[in-house]
């Protein structure tokens, strides 16, 4: 399932519990890809979840911008719930905190089961000064919803890092570029998924190791010595109809999308790299039967 599907019933669901357990009115809410490195909160509340039927699991996180902030929204809740707070974060503060979190996550979370992804999720932990770094798993999808308030501008912040399920380990893919960055960059991703990689550095290359190495996807660029891209992919289909291609290339004239298309080229990515649109695109090629 589309992850912005789920992500919209959390926006939705996570803005109705905050209104009703702290008597607030949520101004603004946003929800979006997270791409920075890091985030940082002196104060987060961190439940972790796994998907029962399928190998995903995640976090869903708190993150409060600053202590003045977070026992505002304490004190809020615990109003409604009728319990006064002192004039500092405490361990009531915190655990006050968890069930704002655990209500949303528990609302959410009966809303995806209605939309069939079921989770098993653990109870909420406290954690300070807590930092969000960019995720090894690079399965990994970052989001954040935003609330915000009317009180000095300032926004709550959860994050879902849902890791996508990984590929079948022993697929193979070949990787073709004349720069030895990309393709280390490439083949680094790939292998930490556990996927068997090979590299060429030019058409030519890529035509001879494609026939010995059987690859079920190869990774083309179109401008290289020796060989370009495009007749490279004529050679290899002459050998191998089937064989499946993706273009990450620096051009995109339209003479060259036109041809790839005709060679049945799957995808055709325009360099800068972008990681998550590349790791999409290679699996949802692999995933098609």
């Amino acid at each position: 399932m589309d992850n912005s599907i789920l992500v919209k019933s959390l926006t939705k669901c996570s803005k109705q519990v905050f209104e009703e357990m702290t008597a607030t009115e949520v101004i603004q809410v946003t929800a979006k890809r997270d791409q920075r490195f890091s985030d940082s909160f002196p104060v987060a509340q961190i439940i972790n979840y796994e998907e029962l039927e399928e190998p995903g699991k995640g976090q869903f996180i708190l993150g409060i911008s600053d202590i003045s902030m977070a026992l505002f929204v304490a004190a809020a809740v615990g109003q409604q719930m009728g319990i006064t707070l002192n004039n500092e974060f405490d361990e009531t503060a915190g655990d006050i905190l968890g069930e704002l979190l655990n209500t949303m996550v528990g609302r959410a979370t009966t809303e995806w089961d209605k939309l069939g992804i079921s989770v098993r999720f653990s109870p909420p932990t406290l954690v300070k000064n807590f930092v969000i770094e960019q995720a090894e798993n690079l399965y990994t999808e970052d989001y954040i919803i935003i609330l915000t308030m009317d009180v000095n501008h300032i926004a709550i912040r959860f994050s879902i890092s849902k890791n996508i399920k990984q590929l079948e380990d022993g697929k193979k893919v070949l990787v073709v570029d004349d720069s030895k960055i990309i393709r280390s960059i490439l083949a680094k991703t790939l292998k930490k998924i556990g996927f068997e990689v090979a590299e060429a550095a030019d058409g030519k290359e890529a035509v001879d190791i494609h026939s010995s190495f059987k690859p079920d996807l190869t990774i083309m660029d179109l401008v290289m010595p020796n060989l370009g891209g495009l007749d490279a992919i004529v050679n290899i289909q002459a050998h191998t109809p089937d064989a499946k291609f993706i273009i990450l290339t620096s051009t995109s004239r339209t003479d060259e999308v036109v041809t790839a298309s005709t060679l049945g080229v799957k995808k055709y990515l325009v360099k800068p790299l972008k990681m998550d649109q590349f790791m999409d695109a290679v699996r949802s090629i692999l995933e098609t039967k």
